[in-house]
């Protein structure tokens, strides 16, 4: 079923290495990069890097996945595809990143007040989850 609808409506379809086989992934990456994420932890360093250098778009990085050093430095110069969640790092931290790379910070309702969530989410409303998990 996933593959008829994947076929179907890729973009509707949330496809992780983490659902499917390297083989079966790597195809389906190769083919269909704009709808294929890749995220850090499922597979090595290596190969994370090749497929962020040549999809940044496509591949979840969080500064939960990486060294702090090396995410300071993939975030400066990959603001729109290196995500910075508010419960992983300092609120000034966060608060300094979202102010000056909103495009690269997720703001959840359930990390912050309902007052600073409702101010955030009237001005960077593509940037902030309403998921309440």
């Amino acid at each position: 079923l996933f593959t008829v609808l994947f076929l179907k409506f890729p973009s509707r379809c949330s496809l992780s290495i983490s659902n499917v086989s390297l083989t079966l992934f790597t195809v389906l990456f190769l083919n269909f990069p704009h709808v294929v994420h890749c995220p850090i932890s499922k597979v090595s360093l290596t190969l994370f890097t090749v497929l962020f250098l040549k999809f940044p778009s496509r591949c979840s990085l969080s500064i939960s996945n990486v060294s702090l050093t090396l995410f300071t430095v993939l975030f400066l110069n990959f603001p729109h595809v290196v995500y910075c969640p508010i419960s992983n790092v300092s609120l000034t931290l966060f608060t300094v990143l979202f102010l000056k790379f909103p495009s690269g910070c997720l703001l959840s309702i359930s990390n912050v007040s309902l007052t600073l969530f409702t101010v955030l989410f009237l001005k960077f409303p593509s940037r902030c989850s309403l998921s309440y998990f």
